[in-house]
Formats: structure tokens, C-alpha cells, sequence
């Protein structure tokens, strides 16, 4: 039987980056994933700020596209513009991010355990 530190349910961006850091620590840590795979099934739209892609710690493999703008259309048919060139958010590949973010936190230290249960 294995003991740890810290235990972590779910190996979604949460749960792989605080075990990922806890293991810099010097934290023996486990993730436990109810799930067979680590990013299935996508349970998320996979839209991010540009902070929030930089805090997950990743390369850009992830990114599907890039959004500098939106067009907002009213009920009436008015249309607000938002953007102005410059990238402000990312569309994301879950199961690509998940993965990346799974291998830090295992180059880390940590561990993982696929299809285990928490009750």
C-alpha cells in the first residue's frame, strides 16, 4: 500500500497543477482520476484568457485558435465589436491541455491513478 502526502481528486488543470507544485515541494502526491484516460471525456468548451492558458504552464501545442475579437449581435439586430487585433483568449484542445498539464505533474513527481473512485 502506498502512502502519501497529498491526495488530489481529478486530473483536470486544478488538480495537475497543484499536484505538480506540491511536488516541486517536496510533497509526495496522487492524483485520482475517476475517468480510463486522462482529458476524456472533454467536459469543458476549451475557451481560456490569455492568463489563464500562461498559468497552466504549457507550449502552445494545445491551441486551436486564436481570438483577438467577438461580435456580439442583440435581439434587435444591434452589433457590439469587441477586439481590436490583439489575441485575448485561446481555443483549446482539453484533451492536449490535460495531457501536457498530466505529464508536468508526473515529471514533477507525482502520481496518477486512472479509473479510481472516490466515494
Amino acid at each position: 500500500m502506498m502512502f502519501y502526502d497529498v491526495a488530489i481528486v481529478g486530473a483536470g488543470p486544478a488538480g495537475t497543477m497543484t499536484a505538480k507544485h506540491l511536488a516541486l515541494r517536496g510533497l509526495s502526491t496522487v492524483i485520482l482520476e475517476e475517468h480510463k484516460a486522462i482529458g476524456f471525456p472533454v467536459q469543458c468548451a476549451g475557451l481560456l484568457g490569455k492568463k489563464a492558458l500562461s498559468s497552466c504552464e504549457v507550449s502552445e501545442r494545445c491551441v486551436l485558435k486564436k481570438i483577438t475579437g467577438a461580435n456580439i449581435f442583440g435581439p434587435e439586430g444591434d452589433k457590439l465589436s469587441i477586439g481590436g487585433g490583439n489575441v485575448r483568449a485561446y481555443v483549446v484542445d482539453r484533451r492536449v491541455l490535460d495531457t501536457e498539464m498530466a505529464k508536468n505533474a508526473i515529471e514533477a513527481g507525482s502520481d496518477i491513478l486512472l479509473n479510481f473512485h472516490v466515494s
